[in-house]
């Protein structure tokens, strides 16, 4: 599942994915967590441009495949969208707090961006990332959904 949009579409600022790496606990305790991101989201960055944009996918472990790093990453650079991709590693155990966790690694994978953008002499908004992901992550906003 992404968000990204294609053809002419207008490009989200900052839109989730998850690739799934088969049956898990994480990801059934997750799944649900990721689909109401994903549409608070949507709402969060109604109106917003930045001149980069972010897409996080999220890589869940499962009985097939998992992701081979920890953390966050920086990934592909489309320049014709402005999109920058992050890959965010959920570990193995299922997270105590789907939510907490979504919030944290949202706002880790904004971060991973600087580095990036500044090497590459990209622009990037990050106050305006880091406000969409705090609205679409608003703890009471998620537990009232």
């Amino acid at each position: 599942m992404d968000d990204l949009g294609v053809g002419s579409e207008a490009v989200p600022a900052l839109s989730i994915g998850t690739i799934m790496g088969g049956w898990s606990e994480a990801y059934r305790t997750s799944d649900d967590a990721f689909d109401t991101l994903t549409r608070r989201l949507i709402e969060a960055r109604a109106g917003v441009e930045v001149p980069l944009n972010l897409n996080v996918v999220y890589q869940v472990p499962g009985e097939f495949i998992g992701p081979d790093f920890e953390g966050v990453r920086t990934g592909s650079y489309f320049r014709r969208r402005a999109v920058l991709v992050v890959q965010d590693a959920v570990p193995s155990g299922v997270p105590s707090d789907p939510n907490g966790f979504l919030r944290e690694t949202l706002l880790a994978a904004i971060d991973a961006v600087a580095p990036w953008a500044s090497r590459r002499k990209v622009l990037v908004d990050l106050d305006a990332l880091r406000a969409v992901a705090l609205k679409a992550t608003a703890p009471n906003d998620i537990a009232e959904r």
